[in-house]
């Protein structure tokens, strides 16, 4: 690889594993919880949650303006959003609605950043080692989420709070993306007789993305409970499984291009099928052992489904729209994400709104998917990632997409 190449990654990668900072305040989702009893279990959910709606909002605008603004000017000032958005809870506490004010402006930061370093890796890198690039996104996803996590569980252990000063980490981070991180292209500006299309496959894309983060998201929302409701430990044990559940997506990142080799079409199916095991061991988990397990798996299916189906989009997308097409796919994974505690809580609330039923309405989604999707997608003959014409049976050639 050149060492152009690797200036970049550096600043890609930096960048990329500030997204994680949106999970900061998951370990310790209980003890906030307890300092806000009048406040529903729902409504704490969504310090965790709600991020993903704001997510919507700025990957479709900064998509928007990709022909007026560089790539990188936009991850850096998100990233400053982050940092500054990101501490309010730190000084201001007393009410239930600074935390959320701080959920919503790190989840608009954060999807700018996702929308801006996923069009970059489109303008840097093609073929194989675009996709290799955002496969390995996912491992520093996780190497950030990781380190976050475990900063921000033992802050948090001290008082509750305190884990909010974990968005300092992301200042060095955003040192590294303005040193490396290139401008990026400017797109070409949309006319009404020169637009971007969205082809059939995106649109499946959305779908497919919208529930598998709909069920990963249980994950996220329940696990500090989960732990509490079981007697499993305390907050630095909810931060020990996350930081486990992080260091997993890093080995889906790992092994995004062989699994989608072995598993071929049935790539998609597969990967429900694995959220589903996961979410069966968290609902029937009554040890530590068994929930770390759990999290391995979602966390896997998680990891990988991300870099796979971004993948596809970058290739079945024309220049221009590419912007556009991955903050598509992205709004609606963060609409499926962040209305995750409301429509599970939902389901839930049917058979008695314990961690364990959202959990089971998780396996339920995913089971429906998995049968879905296998009679949705038809056999092909390459199993390459670049084969994406395989994967839904919604061919178009590019003439046509374009």
């Amino acid at each position: 690889m050149k060492s152009k190449d690797i200036k970049i990654l550096v600043g890609l990668y930096a960048a990329i594993m500030t997204m994680m900072g949106v999970n900061i305040p998951i370990s310790v989702l209980s003890p906030i919880s307890d300092e806000f009893p009048e406040v529903s279990e729902t409504v704490v959910q969504m310090i965790v949650s709600v991020p993903g709606f704001l997510a919507i909002a700025s990957n479709l605008l900064f998509s928007k303006l990709a022909y007026k603004f560089y790539k990188k000017h936009v991850a850096v000032a998100c990233i400053l959003l982050f940092v500054a958005g990101g501490l309010i809870p730190f000084f201001f506490h007393g009410s239930i609605i600074f935390l959320l004010l701080s959920s919503c402006l790190a989840g608009f930061a954060m999807g700018g950043v996702q929308n801006s370093c996923s069009a970059l890796i489109c303008d840097c890198f093609d073929g194989d080692k675009r996709t290799t690039v955002m496969g390995l996104s996912s491992v520093f996803i996780g190497m950030g989420g990781a380190i976050l996590t475990i900063v921000a569980s033992n802050l948090g252990a001290i008082k509750w709070y305190y884990a909010y000063l974990t968005f300092l980490c992301l200042v060095p981070l955003m040192i590294l993306a303005i040193i490396f991180l290139p401008r990026g292209i400017l797109e070409e500006k949309p006319t009404k007789s020169n637009r971007a299309r969205i082809s059939t496959m995106i649109k499946w894309c959305c779908v497919f993305g919208f529930f598998m983060y709909t069920v990963s998201q249980l994950f996220n929302s329940n696990i500090s409970m989960l732990v509490s409701e079981r007697g499993i430990g305390s907050t630095a044990m909810a931060g020990t499984i996350t930081t486990i559940y992080t260091i997993a997506m890093m080995g889906a990142g790992l092994l995004v291009v062989p699994f989608t080799r072995i598993f071929h079409h049935l790539s998609i199916p597969a990967l429900f099928l694995l959220c589903g095991l996961g979410c069966t061991l968290m609902m029937v988990g009554e040890n530590f052992t068994l929930i770390c397990i759990g999290a391995i798996v979602m966390s896997f299916a998680y990891g990988a489904f991300t870099p796979f189906v971004n993948s596809i989009v970058s290739q079945v997308s024309p220049a221009m729209g590419m912007s556009f097409n991955l903050a598509l796919v992205s709004a609606l994974c963060s609409l499926g994400q962040a209305s995750s505690p409301i429509t599970t809580g939902f389901v839930a609330g049917l058979f008695g709104g314990s961690t364990a039923d959202y959990f089971g309405t998780g396996v339920a989604i995913s089971l429906v998917l998995a049968v879905f999707t296998k009679f949705k997608c038809r056999n092909g003959e390459s199993p390459a990632i670049t084969q994406t014409e395989t994967v839904f049976g919604a061919y178009e050639n590019a003439t046509t997409m374009r």
